[in-house]
């Protein structure tokens, strides 16, 4: 298995973990954004793991466990998933766009309190910073650049691994 796809892992745990603390609290117009600090001049925090980082060793791996419990806690267990799956083979393919270095993952809903899903997208690395691969038209309506995004509602706990250690029942 590469070294990315541990990475991805990560980054999917990340994004499902941070993006959606703020679920359930005041609508983001009525609250202090993540990361900003009360006073002076508002600063955002910067990441823990600009990137990812990669985790090889098994007791570190297993000591994660906690904070995916934490998770659980804050969120309601019948909205939130644990966790989402993405096939390798469909990673392979925006991974492997001509132009891609990494990926971002968003999370989005249809629609206002809708299920929550993944949006995975290709990045190139530019000057100032990564830059999502987006499919583009020109103004006669002709397509400039083709790139994958992918969609992913394929969650747990419908599509859990029970064994895992990152598992909560």
């Amino acid at each position: 298995m590469k070294i990315w796809r541990y990475l991805l892992n990560g980054m999917l745990a990340a994004a499902c973990c941070g993006i959606t603390s703020s679920c359930g609290t005041k609508p983001a117009a009525a609250q202090q954004p993540t990361g900003m600090q009360q006073g002076g001049a508002s600063q955002v925090k910067k990441p823990e793991f600009p990137g990812g980082r990669g985790v090889r060793n098994s007791q570190v791996q297993r000591g994660l466990r906690g904070q995916t419990g934490y998770y659980r806690q804050d969120h309601d267990t019948n909205r939130y998933a644990q966790a989402y799956y993405i096939s390798g083979s469909v990673l392979d393919s925006v991974i492997h766009q001509e132009g891609a270095s990494g990926v971002r993952i968003y999370l989005a809903q249809a629609k206002k309190k809708g299920e929550p899903y993944l949006i995975v997208v290709g990045t190139r690395q530019e000057k100032d910073g990564p830059k999502d691969l987006i499919s583009t038209t020109d103004k006669q309506g002709v397509t400039t650049a083709t790139y994958l995004v992918v969609r992913s509602d394929d969650k747990c706990p419908a599509n859990c691994d029970k064994t895992s250690p990152y598992y909560h029942p």
